[in-house]
């Protein structure tokens, strides 16, 4: 397996020049969105601004404190109102610390999904085991809790993010002290966000599954097509996504038979199950505008973490394949 690594690195280490244009081409994106943000930025409120932000900051002026845990739509979004209050205060109201902010999140994300392919590639076995051992840490249990506790005061999908924390803690047998801790959490971040919660549109999301199946079941194709769409149209987006959804199942019933699970393998799996509830949450509350308000290219954020992540599975999966043919 390793001499099958080092061919591979031989081979980016002798081309140069298809490096040298898969660089490039990361650059110019990187540089077109920058270009974008400084381009597109504006100070005057865009769409759901004016009620998130405007009328935010005018509730506070008038000691009105309880707007903090109100509703924006279905979403509790303490966290970005503090960024509001912060940039009002600090910046006068100007956009761009908050697109940069943006920028950084992005940032963020990329960065752990380099971590992921880090481990997979530079000494896989041993990244990989120390990756595992990460998640029985006093300290991962105290982050992975703090990122849970403020997912819930972001957005309306992050009420779900210490419960899934909590079923990943229950397969892969970890203390029974910080699974109950998580599962502790989970139950009163539900219930603190749903205390006199209402649903925008009056429906509740069970009740829209329940009267619309086939369209939620659409709206979710769609969107995790939301990439696609933006460059090939409907049908390409659909294609897409279908495939995309197939190659998962694959991947949980591979995961399922493996005899020798990994956390690194199940993270990633966990974190496409997120991204598929997120999309089932939103197509409960948005199905009221039609399957293809799932196109809206702000979905395309998730969806693109869920390509990369089912990616990373797959070239670990597959670099076990490999390891375990040349081991015969």
């Amino acid at each position: 397996m390793n001499k099958i690594k080092d061919k591979l690195f031989d081979w980016m280490a002798n081309n140069h020049s298809i490096i040298n244009l898969l660089i490039i081409i990361a650059a110019i994106h990187i540089l077109l969105a920058l270009l974008s943000g400084y381009i597109s930025n504006s100070p005057v409120p865009f769409a759901d601004e004016w009620d998130g932000n405007i009328n935010f900051l005018k509730r506070i002026a008038e000691s009105d404190f309880g707007v903090w845990f109100s509703q924006h739509n279905e979403h509790r979004i303490v966290i970005t109102r503090f960024l509001f209050l912060i940039n009002a205060w600090l910046f006068q109201g100007s956009n761009a610390p908050l697109v940069i902010v943006n920028y950084f999140l992005a940032f963020a994300s990329f960065a752990v999904f380099l971590l992921f392919i880090n481990a997979e590639f530079k000494g896989r076995e041993s990244n990989i085991d120390k990756f595992n051992k990460q998640f029985t840490s006093i300290t991962s249990l105290i982050l992975a809790s703090v990122i849970g506790l403020l997912s819930v005061v972001s957005m309306a999908n992050g009420v779900i993010t210490l419960p899934i924390m909590a079923l990943m803690s229950l397969f892969l047998r970890i203390s029974w002290r910080r699974s109950l801790i998580l599962i502790l959490l989970s139950v009163l971040m539900i219930q603190l966000f749903f205390h006199g919660h209402q649903s925008p549109n009056g429906i509740s999301p069970f009740q829209s599954i329940l009267n619309n199946p086939f369209g939620i079941l659409l709206y979710v194709i769609n969107y995790f097509g939301s990439p696609f769409a933006q460059i090939g149209g409907k049908l390409l987006a659909q294609i897409c996504s279908v495939t995309f959804l197939v190659g998962c199942l694959f991947a949980l019933i591979r995961y399922y038979k493996d005899s020798n699970k990994s956390a690194f393998a199940f993270a990633l799996l966990f974190f496409i199950i997120f991204v598929g509830a997120t999309a089932s949450v939103t197509a409960a509350g948005r199905i009221v505008f039609g399957t293809d308000q799932a196109f809206t290219s702000r979905y395309s954020t998730p969806v693109l973490m869920a390509y990369v992540a089912l990616l990373i599975f797959y070239i670990h999966y597959i670099s076990r394949l490999l390891e375990k043919i040349f081991r015969l």
